[in-house]
C-alpha cells in the first residue's frame, strides 16, 4: 500500500509517501502546486491520501444543534468535529467557501484538492466511515493526541477529547516545538518498520510542514496497523477528523546524548531542546518536557471604569461591534504596574498565549494577539481610525498597552469562574484570587 500524507498551503503543499511494501516514507522534492502535486500523485498512484484540511464548508449541523439547546453563548460556524476536539478560532471550517486570500485560504487549497483527486484519480472522500480513500486529519492535534488524551462529554453535544491533556507539545512556531515534533516523526517510524529517505530529517528542521506531511502519511498507516487505537471525530455528514487514541501514549524525556543527537538530527536543533530521550510511554503518560499545567493565556479583570472615562461594559460594547463590523480590534491593558507589562508582549507573541478579559466574573472573549504596543507612558489606540471609537466627552483613551486581537480568532464566550484555572499562591486554582490583580495568567479553554 501507498499513501500520500499532505500539508496543505494556500498556493504550495507538502507532500509524502510512504511506502508499505519497501517501508520507506519519501519527502516530495519540493513544495508542490496543485497541478504539480497531482501530476506526482498520478504516477505514484498512491493506495490512500491524509489531507491535513477539510474537504467542504460546515453544514450547520453544530449551529443547529446549538439553537435547539438555546446554548447562544459559544462560537457556533463551525463543524462538530472541531467542537469535539476543542479547535477553535481560524482552524474552525466556516458555513461558506471564504475567499481565497483570506487567512483560511488554505482551507480554499484543501477544499480543490479533494475534489481534484477525486475528479482525476477516482478516489472516494471518506467522512469517517474509514470506507474512502481520502481522510482527513489534523496534524497538531495528532501530535498531541499521540502524548495522552483524556475523552469528556457534553450533555448537548456528546463526546469530546482534550489531546495532551498535560500541554507537552510546544507551540508549532517555537524549536523545542519543532524539535518534539521530529523527534514523534522518528519514534512514528520506528514503531511500524519505516525508514526515513535520507536527508528527511534536515529538511524537517529547515521546514517543520514536512513533518506535518509525514504525519499525515503515517495516520494512514495507522489506520491499518491500529485500527482499535484509530478513531474519527464528526458527524459524517460533514466530514471527520481521524486521530489516533494511543493506549500507551508516547513520552518525550529531558535528555538526549550527543551521539543520539547527531545521528538523528544533524544540524543539532536539538541542542539543549528539553525533549530527547524519545520513548513509549507507560500506560500512564509521563512527560518530563513540561509542567503539567502550563499557562496559555493572559486574562486582563476589568475594574469598574475603562480608559477615556468609557465604563467596562462600554469598552466591551464597542469591541463587540467593532468585531461584527469586521473592523480592527485593539483593547487596552489599562494597568500601571510596568512589571506586569514586561512579558506581554513575548507570551502572547511568541508563546502564542490568546488574550482574554473578565467582566463581572466572567470571561467575555478571547483571542490570539497579533501585535502589541506599549510605552512608558499612557499613549492613545495606536490605530487613528480607531480613535473617534475610544474617545468620550472629547477625552481620546489612553493606556501603557495595547493589544491588536486577531478577527479571525476573536469570539464571544461565557466561560465562568470554574472554567478557568489561574496562577494563585503558588499554584493553579479554579476561578480568580481574591486581591484584585489585574492581569492573571490563566488555563482556559481553547
Amino acid at each position: 500500500m501507498r499513501i500520500l500524507g499532505i500539508d496543505v498551503g494556500k498556493r504550495r503543499h507538502f507532500a509524502s509517501l510512504l511506502d508499505l511494501e519497501t517501508r520507506e516514507l519519501v519527502l516530495a522534492p519540493r513544495p508542490l502546486d496543485r497541478t504539480e502535486l497531482l501530476g506526482w500523485a498520478s504516477e505514484l498512484r498512491p493506495d490512500r491520501v491524509v489531507i491535513d484540511a477539510p474537504d467542504g464548508p460546515n453544514l450547520g449541523i453544530f449551529a443547529a444543534t446549538a439553537e435547539s439547546h438555546r446554548r447562544h453563548e459559544i462560537q457556533t460556524d463551525c463543524r462538530m468535529a472541531e467542537f469535539r476536539l476543542y479547535i477553535s478560532g481560524v482552524y474552525t471550517t466556516p458555513r461558506f467557501r471564504p475567499p481565497t486570500e483570506s487567512s483560511r485560504g488554505w482551507m480554499v487549497a484543501g477544499f480543490d484538492l479533494y475534489h481534484a483527486f477525486h475528479e482525476e484519480l477516482g478516489l472516494s472522500i471518506d467522512h469517517g466511515s474509514g470506507e474512502g480513500q481520502l481522510f482527513e486529519t489534523h496534524p497538531t492535534y495528532a501530535f498531541k493526541a499521540s502524548l495522552g488524551w483524556q475523552l469528556t462529554s457534553d450533555p448537548a453535544f456528546g463526546e469530546r477529547i482534550i489531546c495532551d491533556p498535560r500541554r507537552a507539545l510546544r507551540p508549532k512556531g517555537t524549536e523545542a516545538g519543532r524539535a518534539q515534533r521530529i523527534a514523534l516523526i522518528v519514534l512514528f517510524s520506528e514503531e511500524i518498520g519505516i525508514a526515513l529517505a535520507e536527508g528527511s530529517l534536515g529538511r524537517m528542521e529547515q521546514r517543520i510542514d514536512w513533518a506535518d506531511a509525514a504525519l499525515c502519511s503515517v495516520l494512514g498507516a495507522w489506520l491499518d496497523a491500529f485500527p482499535v487505537e484509530t478513531r474519527a471525530f464528526g458527524d459524517q455528514r460533514e466530514g471527520s477528523i481521524w486521530l489516533r487514541l494511543p493506549q500507551r501514549p508516547f513520552s518525550i524525556g529531558h535528555q538526549m546524548s550527543a551521539t543520539a543527537q547527531e545521528g538523528i538530527f544533524p544540524s543539532g536543533l536539538l541542542k539543549g531542546a528539553p525533549i530527547a530521550d524519545a520513548k513509549r510511554g507507560p500506560a500512564r503518560l509521563e512527560i518530563t518536557s513540561a509542567s503539567p499545567r502550563d499557562p496559555n493565556a493572559y486574562v486582563l479583570r476589568l475594574g469598574n471604569s475603562g480608559p477615556a472615562g468609557l465604563s467596562q461594559a462600554e469598552a466591551l460594547e464597542k469591541l463587540f461591534a467593532a468585531a461584527a463590523n469586521r473592523s480592527e480590534l485593539w483593547f487596552a491593558i489599562n494597568i500601571n504596574n510596568a512589571g506586569q507589562l514586561r512579558k506581554v508582549s513575548s507570551r502572547l507573541i511568541d508563546d502564542c498565549w490568546r488574550f482574554c478579559a473578565s467582566w463581572n466574573g466572567s470571561i467575555r472573549f478571547v483571542a490570539r494577539v497579533s501585535k502589541v504596543v506599549t510605552s512608558d507612558e499612557p499613549q492613545p489606540v495606536p490605530s487613528a481610525c480607531l480613535q473617534q471609537a475610544w474617545t468620550k466627552n472629547g477625552r481620546i483613551g489612553q493606556a501603557r498597552c495595547w493589544v491588536q486581537l486577531d478577527p479571525e480568532s476573536f469570539k464571544e464566550v461565557l466561560w465562568t469562574p470554574a472554567e478557568i484555572l489561574t496562577w494563585q499562591d503558588t499554584e493553579w486554582r479554579p476561578g480568580f484570587p481574591k486581591n484584585q490583580t489585574a492581569l492573571l495568567r490563566a488555563i482556559v479553554p481553547l
